[in-house]
């Protein structure tokens, strides 16, 4: 933030942008409609490292603050909500 509070000490992305890295991350869902576990997965996947490289890239945070940041809500969004979790236990046994 820029207002010179004090607050923070580095500009970084807001809301908005935010918004538009889980959305654009979320894109490869799109195709994991079909009942396929290895097409969930690979969707799933691959949704994970967009969302975690748009964290990365738009708030410049360390390594370990965006897999702290990312994982949780891509293990609820894609591996709960679009069953990727499930895909991946029909896959692996569990």
């Amino acid at each position: 933030g820029g207002r010179g509070w004090g607050l923070t000490t580095r500009d970084r992305a807001g809301v908005s942008e935010t918004v538009q890295v889980v959305a654009y991350a979320s894109a490869p869902m799109a195709l994991a409609g079909p009942p396929i576990p290895e097409l969930r997965l690979v969707c799933g996947a691959y949704a994970t490292v967009l969302l975690c490289l748009g964290v990365w890239t738009v708030h410049g945070t360390t390594p370990i603050r965006t897999l702290v940041g990312g994982l949780p809500p891509a293990l609820f969004g894609y591996g709960v909500g679009y069953r990727v979790v499930a895909a991946a236990r029909t896959l692996f046994g569990g």
